[in-house]
């Protein structure tokens, strides 16, 4: 019979049997941090992406609105249109401030204006383009 004792037997097996379940614990816990992290940086990246999507659409219906105003009669007021889920409001104003008042024969400038507003969430989101055109002094309302 042999001379060592039962417990010096049993330590190699017990350190070969395995991981301890605090090991288990810490490296689900880093696992399941870094899949949180990544989550929230492709949320972040789909939300973005349709932000900046949505922006491009509005912006090209801004410009379509003012080039719609570039080749025919302005006339003074404003108009508003929905275009799927997008509102365009178009306004024309007479910017009687920019010219002299004693200027009678100068054209009138007025202001062109369209406004692109569309909701993400709660949130309105709105693109404004400006511009200024000459045109007669008496425009229809």
């Amino acid at each position: 019979m042999s001379s060592r004792p039962v417990d010096a037997l049993a330590e190699p097996a017990r350190q070969a049997a395995g991981f301890t379940l605090i090991e288990i614990l810490v490296a689900f816990t880093i696992v399941a941090l870094l899949l949180g992290a990544l989550y929230q940086l492709f949320a972040t990246g789909l939300r973005s992406s349709a932000t900046a999507e949505n922006y491009e659409s509005a912006v090209l219906l801004a410009e379509s609105g003012l080039d719609a105003l570039n080749g025919t009669a302005l006339a003074l007021g404003n108009t508003s249109e929905r275009l799927g889920r997008f509102e365009r409001r178009t306004s024309v104003q007479a910017r009687t401030d920019l010219l002299p008042t004693e200027a009678l024969s100068v054209p009138m400038l007025y202001e062109l204006s369209v406004s692109v507003a569309w909701r993400e969430g709660v949130r309105e989101r709105v693109v404004t383009l400006t511009t200024l055109r000459a045109g007669p002094r008496d425009l229809p309302r």
